[in-house]
């Protein structure tokens, strides 16, 4: 192979990963607020699954602790101001099971 093929390979293989990490990341970027949206819908279902009736916004008034690298959210649920519940959301670096 001459040394002009592997440059204009080398060019080419260069312009074309740069073109798919542009797209990716303009499709990262337009995507972005509706991935948001739908992770956010996707908690208050959870909520509503897990918690009584409640009339507030769990998911704003969510408090979040980190200790020991873990990661613990609580999600306060009221009704007419008082608390009557309140789901956790936590995860385990100990893989599957664990």
């Amino acid at each position: 192979m001459k040394n002009s093929q592997i440059i204009y390979l080398g060019l080419f293989l260069a312009i074309l990963c740069a073109a798919a990490s542009g797209i990716l990341a303009y499709t990262s970027k337009v995507t972005e607020s509706a991935i948001e949206k739908m992770k956010t819908a996707k908690t208050s279902e959870a909520l509503k699954t897990v918690l009584p009736e409640f009339d507030n916004n769990p998911s704003e008034e969510a408090v979040s602790f980190k200790t020991n690298n873990i990661e613990v959210t609580f999600y306060p649920a009221t009704k007419n101001g008082a608390l009557i519940g309140f789901a956790a959301k936590s995860y385990s670096m100990k893989g599957y099971g664990g």
